[in-house]
């Protein structure tokens, strides 16, 4: 988590935009993360593409709370105001 801050919070972005990137970027990560654990279980207990949408689906949501949460407390560098 701290790598991913700290990549994050380098770029030369507003703090609102760096606080959209890392819930997107998070929240895609654990869709991935759901849809690979899908398609492990697949084959032995779903058939249908029904469960693919919780599996991608409730991942994303949790970090996207959880990460919110955490921007809540933890603030980024706003990097245009640096410029001169």
């Amino acid at each position: 988590m701290k790598r991913f801050w700290t990549f994050i919070d380098e770029k030369n972005l507003s703090s609102t935009q760096k606080c959209r990137l890392a819930l997107f970027l998070s929240s895609l990560f654990c869709a991935a993360l759901g849809l690979f654990a899908w398609l492990i279980v697949r084959f032995t207990f779903f058939t249908t593409y029904d469960m693919l949408f919780c599996f991608m689906g409730y991942p994303a949501l949790i970090s996207f709370i959880i990460l919110y949460v955490y921007i809540c407390n933890h603030s980024f560098h706003d990097g245009n105001s640096s410029r001169t």
